[in-house]
């Protein structure tokens, strides 16, 4: 052909440590295969089929390295983090004739990927179930569909609170009072407080101010489906505590959309809220039911009686239990 795209996923590097193990994965195995390509799928250079060949090359790498590590070493503790099935679902989970692009039969196909992530991530679980150790498995977070991103930046923009320097897409600090980070369904907004931040805008005095403006901003975006705010929750940083967020982090405003709306930081020009480009995200209500992980412990007879739901927040104490460790009292 006259044209022809290329397209290179990221290189990645074996760095286990310590060096004998690196060696012998890299003589055994091979380097690892890159991570699924999220940022490609945005991009529409690859297809969501092509996300679940890639996280079926990383998971089976993944798998095969935790199991021989596991039998040769023998180590008292081994972490292994398969994130192909998250990814895979983030590219794939299409289930609501809102999300773009619905349609039965290609609802039908992307549930194929996702099920088939399942199998594999649930193959390397047999592996090292095999082996007498005790095996926690634990869902690094859950993934509910989206069918809509917010451009929560662009809402800040539109109440003069943030600017973006003339002809780029970067934050102009000296004119901005605050600014979002999102993750998912949730996200962080900070003021540019003067003392706190290095180009700070926002006295003091102003802060209160300054947050209600950011707080009304947030609450006045609504779906164009049904009118209803997009926001389940607006929340000073003094009210996270609450929810078990309370850091010295967190935003100033914390926001968290309601399930089916993930968020964007995106600087620059952008719509307020646009069809989604990825059909999964995390971050909403730990409450909600599609947020709900799985813990399965086994086989440790000591550990049968465990509480029915777990918290999220139990998952640490309960590994370290396992280990023979004493929780630190923060944790208890």
């Amino acid at each position: 052909p006259a044209h022809f795209y290329l397209y290179q996923s990221e290189v990645v590097s074996n760095q286990i440590q310590p060096a004998e193990v690196a060696r012998a994965v890299a003589e055994r195995f091979g380097p690892p295969p890159p991570a699924p390509d999220l940022a490609a799928l945005e991009r529409n250079w690859i297809s969501a089929q092509e996300v679940a060949e890639m996280a079926a090359r990383e998971t089976e790498w993944l798998g095969d390295v935790a199991a021989f590590v596991a039998a040769t070493y023998q180590p008292e503790a081994m972490f292994a983090r398969l994130s192909g099935l998250e990814a895979v679902q983030r590219a794939a989970l299409l289930t609501e004739p809102r999300q773009p692009g619905y349609t039965t039969a290609r609802a039908a196909a992307m549930a194929a990927l996702v099920r088939r992530a399942y199998q594999e991530a649930d193959g390397v679980v047999g592996k090292l179930a095999a082996s007498e150790a005790a095996l926690f498995v634990i869902s690094a977070g859950a993934v509910a569909p989206v069918h809509s991103v917010v451009n929560v930046n662009k809402a800040l923009a539109d109440r003069r609170l943030l600017a973006v320097a003339r002809g780029t897409n970067l934050l102009d600090a000296t004119q901005t009072k605050a600014v979002a980070v999102t993750s998912g369904g949730a996200a962080h907004i900070y003021l540019n407080l003067k003392g706190r931040e290095p180009n700070g805008l926002v006295a003091e005095s102003e802060a209160e101010k300054t947050m209600e403006e950011v707080i009304a901003a947030l609450k006045a975006i609504a779906d164009p489906a049904d009118g209803q705010p997009v926001f389940a929750r607006v929340l000073r940083r003094s009210e996270l505590a609450g929810i078990g967020l309370a850091s010295e982090n967190g935003g100033d405003v914390f926001a968290q959309a309601r399930l089916g709306f993930a968020l964007s930081a995106r600087l620059g020009p952008a719509t307020l809220i646009e069809p989604a480009t990825l059909l999964g995200a995390g971050g909403y209500d730990a409450s909600s039911p599609q947020m709900r992980g799985m813990a399965i412990v086994g086989p440790m007879p000591k550990f049968e009686s465990l509480k029915q739901p777990l918290a999220a927040v139990d998952l640490a104490p309960l590994v370290l239990q396992a280990l023979g460790v004493p929780p630190p009292a923060w944790m208890k």
